[in-house]
């Protein structure tokens, strides 16, 4: 068994008693420490709490939000699928409408009616009926474009009515968060959002996990001091004292009763427990085996259709 003094023999009484300062001052702080950071840590679960309870009153017009969100994502995707495919055929066809229809109607005419003073040949005939079949392609083009463009002002128009809701329905939430702030101590209008309840819940978590680190922390002090503590009262003080009832001590451990750390500290200063001591305690259960165990009387049974042994008969007693 190792010495649990061993680093501290050849120091004096004052060096052991300015560890003890130390240690005691360390003892403080972190005590005030352990304080400080269980007051701020239930602080926050009541915060966690008040939140809770505050966001179920306030989680059916944050579903009616959460609704106007995805909607306005459904229509803002339709808007952009609408602007691509109306860029590109107004790329395809630059000019506007008006002036497509208006050439085209000016071919249709040329086709259609005839003009003694200024005959069409065959082939400029072939040339005008050519551009007008294009011009009716450019003008399918053209009215898809604008299919496409009236798709993409509507989803805007749709987009800016919900925003302007989300934004009203974000005054009213405001609002009412402020008033239950005001009616409860311990909440915070900040706090009210799953989002800060989530961040305020992880703190708390790492709240406990540095908790328990500090109170490692002084368990460790706590077990140093008694051991300052006992190397001044069995070491230094008890120098030139007679030592002696160690007898007793011996035998609690050997009859297997618990003992402290003083007393571990007075019997390793002894020098342990004495061999007589060991060799005393086998001779008695060496004895003890070998003691011859007494023999248990036989009890007697009657047997069945007998009567009972011992008993008297009746007639012989008179």
């Amino acid at each position: 068994m190792s010495d649990l003094f061993s680093d501290l023999h050849g120091s004096t009484k004052g060096e052991i008693e300015k560890k003890i300062a130390d240690l005691d001052e360390q003892k403080r702080s972190l005590a005030a420490h352990i304080a400080a950071r269980k007051k701020e840590r239930s602080g926050m679960i009541e915060r966690v709490k008040a939140a809770r309870a505050a966001m179920r009153s306030l989680s059916p017009k944050n579903d009616e939000m959460r609704l106007k969100r995805d909607e306005i994502r459904e229509i803002q995707g339709a808007v952009n699928t609408a602007r691509r495919k109306r860029d590109a055929i107004n790329a395809l066809v630059p000019l506007p409408y008006n002036r497509v229809a208006e050439r085209a109607e000016m071919l249709r005419v040329k086709l259609t009616e005839a003009h003694p003073h200024n005959p069409v040949t065959l082939d400029e005939e072939i040339t005008l009926l050519k551009e007008f079949l294009s011009l009716q392609a450019q003008i399918a083009y053209k009215q898809s474009s604008n299919s496409h463009h009236q798709t993409v002002a509507k989803g805007l128009e749709r987009i800016g009515i919900l925003r302007q809701e989300i934004s009203s329905s974000k005054k009213d939430h405001e609002e009412q968060a402020k008033s239950l702030s005001t009616a409860n101590d311990h909440l915070k209008s900040a706090d009210l959002s799953f989002k800060a309840i989530k961040k305020l819940s992880a703190r708390i978590d790492v709240m406990m996990k540095e908790l328990k680190g500090m109170y490692d922390h002084q368990r460790q002090i706590n077990r140093e001091l008694g051991r300052l503590h006992a190397f001044i009262k069995h070491v230094l003080e008890s120098k030139g004292k007679k030592r002696g009832g160690n007898q007793q001590l011996e035998k609690r451990i050997l009859s297997g009763e618990t003992f402290g750390m003083d007393d571990l500290a007075r019997l390793m200063k002894s020098g342990g427990i004495v061999e007589e001591g060991l060799s005393n305690k086998e001779v008695n259960v060496k004895a003890r085996e070998r003691a011859p165990q007494p023999k248990r009387r036989r009890q007697v049974t009657a047997r069945r259709g007998q009567g009972r042994i011992g008993r008297v008969d009746p007639e012989k007693r008179r």
